[in-house]
């Protein structure tokens, strides 16, 4: 490969650095004491490892603690319900016992009310303003694991794809 004009050495080695990355970037990435070459595609369910883990956790931004009790619904949209789970004293769960998800659009429904009654906003007899929050989310059938936390307050929430 010959160097454009007015440029040199440090060039062609930045260039040479720069392709490594991109394959380093583009090669399947393999777990640790995974010691067998990768499928052919590059995909998890090409070589058997379909198994999935889809997690939470919920943060009361009120008290700044973790918001534990509160059950938690996983479903398949136009399909019902896979699992559910109640999340533990640090406002996790780390499993909804799903073997695999397929490629679709999915949805966790946090079920706040019982969780926000009890913590006297609005009055001891005031409704919850969000008895649940619904996040639906888009599964590309090819990752291991989802990870969707839930910021939540009684009057807001936020979510954002975790790692």
């Amino acid at each position: 490969m010959s160097e454009p004009q007015g440029r040199g050495a440090a060039w062609t080695d930045e260039r040479r650095r720069s392709e490594e990355g991109r394959r380093r970037l583009e090669a399947p990435r393999r777990r640790a004491g995974e010691h067998s070459a990768p499928a052919a595609s590059g995909d998890h369910r090409a070589s058997g490892a379909n198994t999935v883990s889809v997690s939470t956790h919920i943060l009361d931004t009120v008290r700044g603690e973790p918001a534990g009790g509160v059950v938690v619904r996983l479903e398949r949209v136009g399909r019902g319900e896979l699992g559910r789970a109640r999340t533990d004293a640090d406002g996790r769960i780390s499993d909804f016992g799903v073997g695999s998800l397929a490629a679709g659009t999915y949805r966790l429904i946090f079920e706040t009310g019982p969780y926000l009654s009890g913590r006297g906003v609005g009055g001891a007899d005031a409704a919850p303003f969000f008895p649940e929050v619904i996040v639906t989310f888009a599964a590309d059938g090819l990752r291991p694991r989802y990870h969707v936390p839930l910021l939540l307050s009684p009057y807001s929430y936020s979510t954002y794809r975790g790692s």
